[in-house]
Parts: C-alpha cells; structure tokens; sequence
C-alpha cells in the first residue's frame, strides 16, 4: 500500500455554504527538486470532503478533477459519488483507475444539482506518494 503524505489543496470553498457549481485555479504539477522518483512511478489520488443541505426536486452535489492540455478544455478524470442527502461525504480516489491521464493543467470543480440547488461546502486536495509542487503560473 501507498502512503500518499504529499498534499494540495486545489479548493477550498469552506467559508460560506454556496449553492452554484464552483471552479477551482488551474494549478500545474511540477516535480519537487529532492524529487527521486520518476513521473511514471508516481500516484496520486483526489481527496475531497463536501457537505450539502437543503435543495429540493433530486438535489445533489459532487466533485470532479479535471485536466487540460490549454486551460481551455477540460477533461473529466475523476468525480466522486453525488451526497443526495443533508450530511457529509468524504472520499479518496486513485488516478491510476481514471479514464484519462493528468496533463499539464489540474483543477477541482464541484457540481450542483436539482430543481432547488443545495447549499454546499467543499474541500479538495490532490495527494500523492511522492513529492510535488502545483503553480498557478
């Protein structure tokens, strides 16, 4: 097993519960200097933490990682399951299981949905069993 006790937080909308999709920064991943270990070698996982309340007619909300080759275009890598109640949900997902690879651009977007959008708050890290840096360059 992985320890994966390299950290970034690519969103934080924690401050005031809001019920629009938010988007991340854009962030590029750049290797640390100390940084022994090659890129293909390297996993990281998504780990967020969202809580949700009210919001009516199927609300739900959930978090996506997404990449891009322009900070144009966006691609899905991974998303976590919908909380469709009141309550919290916190999950770790692994990259290596996504259906696209990262590219040179990651951010972390949230998703709201329902007739009446629930309020929701949001935290996202993007961790890995090697050392990184994310710039906003």
């Amino acid at each position: 097993m992985k320890l994966h006790r390299n950290s970034f937080k690519l969103l934080d909308v924690t401050g005031k519960a809001v019920n629009t999709d938010q988007k991340g920064r854009a962030y590029r991943i750049h290797p640390s200097d100390e940084d022994p270990q090659q890129d293909r070698d390297q996993g990281f996982q998504l780990h967020a933490v969202l809580t949700q309340e009210g919001g009516a007619g199927s609300p739900g909300t959930k978090v996506k990682l997404q990449t891009s080759i322009d900070k144009v275009h966006w691609v899905d890598v991974l998303e976590t399951a919908k909380l469709s109640e009141n309550g919290t949900l916190a999950v770790s997902k692994d990259t290596s299981a996504a259906s696209s690879t990262l590219l040179t651009w990651i951010r972390a977007v949230t998703v709201v949905v329902g007739d009446t959008k629930p309020n929701h708050t949001a935290a996202v890290w993007l961790t890995s069993d090697g050392p990184f840096r994310c710039r906003t360059e």
